[in-house]
């Protein structure tokens, strides 16, 4: 449901046997569905399942109110296009900056990453301390941000281009971090 309505087997032209639903069906509500075929859906007949939400009527009735609101809204196609932005934007600071990122994740749901290992490091795994430093930053700049991106209907294109800007400062003070540790010698 974040990448089409329905779910991402319709965007391949796949019929499962059976696909599952959750959160993203009720928009974050506590909600789960089980589609399937008629031979695989009936094993399901002889045996009792339960959860602890199965008598709440919240997640369903929020499930419902999504799938309206999906249908006469663009949400997901926003989403995706608002995705591909953070994405670019991402590809397009670490360049000018000169920073190795790895960009990846679904289009309304991006990941990003800094790919470096530090062979001779006391701490070999410094990626993570890049990513700490960015969560920091960002945060410092007004942004709770970290190296994933769920996109919602209200991130508009100048929340986007207000946080792309703060990520171009961030990816400027990080190639800084990795130019001083390299002078320092624990490269």
């Amino acid at each position: 449901f974040r990448e089409t309505l329905g779910g991402r087997h319709l965007m391949y032209g796949v019929d499962p046997d059976m696909a599952t639903f959750a959160k993203a069906l009720s928009s974050g509500y506590a909600m789960g569905a089980v589609i399937g075929r008629k031979a695989v859906m009936e094993a399901a007949q002889s045996s009792f399942i339960s959860s602890s939400y199965w008598t709440e009527r919240i997640g369903p009735a929020a499930a419902v109110a999504t799938l309206k609101r999906l249908k006469v809204t663009d949400a997901i196609g926003h989403n995706v296009r608002m995705g591909k932005a953070v994405k670019q934007g991402w590809h397009r600071a670490a360049e000018k900056h000169g920073i190795e990122v790895t960009v990846g994740g679904i289009d309304p749901w991006p990941a990003l990453g800094f790919p470096y290992e530090f062979e001779n490091a006391r701490d070999p795994d410094k990626s993570r301390l890049l990513s700490s430093l960015f969560v920091q930053e960002m945060l410092a700049r007004g942004f709770l941000a970290g190296t994933c991106f769920a996109l919602t209907f209200g991130h508009k294109q100048h929340h986007i281009d207000a946080y792309l800007e703060s990520v171009d400062e961030v990816f400027g003070l990080l190639r800084g971090w990795l130019e001083e540790f390299k002078r320092s010698g624990d490269w």
